[in-house]
């Protein structure tokens, strides 16, 4: 019953996934990093899930660790600073956990947080227009709600569209 209300993911993978990503937050809002053996650990816990026989099929993560990375990637290098790298690593991490339409919703939801609190931070004076801010907790967070809520929004937006 546990497996259905995360996106059919097994529960022990989910318990130790939204641990890392809240290591993953704590740390990067501290140092603006995100050490690579986190985003190794959360690789690893996708491929426990996977192997679990939990979550999406192969070929669903294989394409959810590119899908929102590459153009991560894609898009820093036309825009230096736009992500940083342990943002695109664990984006990549985390598709590989998600599959495909679960981070595109997550990366979806990041952006939205992050850019209201980016119009937070302007508005009330506490960071400038070439001022930074930490962006993996709220990749973070994305990417614990696309398992708490995600298909059932998508469900609901897909039968929006049919109207």
């Amino acid at each position: 019953m546990a497996a259905g209300v995360f996106s059919g993911h097994a529960l022990l993978p989910v318990i130790l996934f939204f641990g890392m990503l809240a290591a993953v937050a704590v740390i990067d809002v501290r140092t603006l990093e995100i050490p690579n053996g986190l985003v190794l650990a959360v690789a690893i816990i996708a491929v426990v899930d996977y192997l679990a026989g939990a979550g999406p099929g192969f070929a669903g993560r294989l394409l959810g660790g590119c899908c929102v990375s590459i153009p991560m990637l894609v898009l820093t290098l036309l825009i230096p600073g736009a992500f940083g790298g342990g943002d695109i690593k664990l984006m990549a991490a985390c598709g590989l956990m998600l599959g495909w339409r679960l981070v595109l919703f997550a990366m979806f939801a990041a952006v939205l947080m992050g850019g209201c609190a980016g119009i937070f931070l302007l508005a009330s004076g506490r960071k400038g227009r070439a001022d930074h801010f930490a962006f993996g907790p709220f990749l973070c967070a994305g990417c614990i709600a696309a398992l708490l809520c995600g298909d059932p929004i998508l469900a609901w937006y897909r039968e929006l569209l049919a109207l």
